[in-house]
């Protein structure tokens, strides 16, 4: 009787391929919270539901003037306020006025400009002057910087990762529906195969596939398979499978 088997197996690419063909996303899907999503594929697209940062800040520590233009060396102002990240100054800002402004922190109603705080002097406690040029640059982010409201924040089927989910944490998403992980069985099959730990009998191996598919499903973050002994299967000739343990996945 012929061997059942040929001599050489396929090209590994092409088994590779073969095997991805052959599977499919996952049909059932879950809520869960950020923390408990890495590694999971999103099943939906998460778009952002309102602008962040969601107001103009600056870029810089520096004083915010309401003059849209480049102001000349000279011009002074007068201090009525700071404005810190959480704090904001909630006043209008208007002709001849500055605030004191900090990185990240909201720009005033009326606030076209932020001076660097190394090109202005502090001549009292209330009175500012430029004493530098400056750059036609305002120094100031825009409210939609991050992300502007309805925009795609991540598409279906994207793997997640702390980059991914950090992003949906800046725009204050806090969960995501995420395919449901399939569940996996291990059946090991071969007459010759023990497991590790057992006395060999002759002609007997100890099976290591099994444990080398468990480790490598483990590290990617699926739950430890359930593993079936079973007698060698045959085919309808009468010969044999070949040994090998058979993954098999459900959902």
């Amino acid at each position: 009787m012929a061997e059942p088997f040929p001599a050489e197996g396929l090209p590994l690419e092409q088994a590779r391929q073969a095997v991805l063909a052959a599977l499919s996303a996952s049909p059932v899907e879950e809520l869960l919270p950020l923390q408990q999503a890495l590694g999971r594929l999103s099943a939906a697209p998460v778009l952002a539901a309102e602008s962040v940062p969601g107001f103009r800040a600056s870029i810089l520590d520096g004083y915010a003037i309401s003059t849209p233009e480049p102001p000349a060396p000279g011009t002074r102002w007068q201090l009525v306020g700071r404005s810190a990240p959480g704090a904001p100054y909630r006043s209008e800002l208007g002709a001849g006025e500055a605030i004191r402004i900090l990185t990240g922190a909201p720009l005033p109603t009326g606030g076209q400009r932020v001076l660097p705080q190394e090109q202005v002097q502090c001549l009292t406690a209330t009175t500012l002057e430029l004493v530098e040029p400056v750059s036609d640059q305002p120094w100031i982010r825009a409210a939609d910087e991050e992300a502007s409201a309805g925009q795609q924040l991540l598409a279906a089927g994207t793997r997640l990762g702390a980059a991914e989910l950090a992003r949906l944490a800046s725009c204050g998403i806090s969960q995501l529906v995420v395919t449901v992980r399939p569940r996996l069985g291990l059946l090991i099959t071969g007459d010759e195969l023990i497991p590790p730990g057992e006395r060999r009998p002759p002609g007997a191996i100890w099976e290591s596939n099994g444990t080398l598919l468990e480790s490598l499903l483990t590290r990617l973050g699926y739950p430890w398979p359930n593993a079936v002994w079973w007698p060698t299967i045959r085919q309808p000739c009468g010969w044999p499978c070949r040994s090998w343990p058979l993954l098999r996945m459900w959902w």
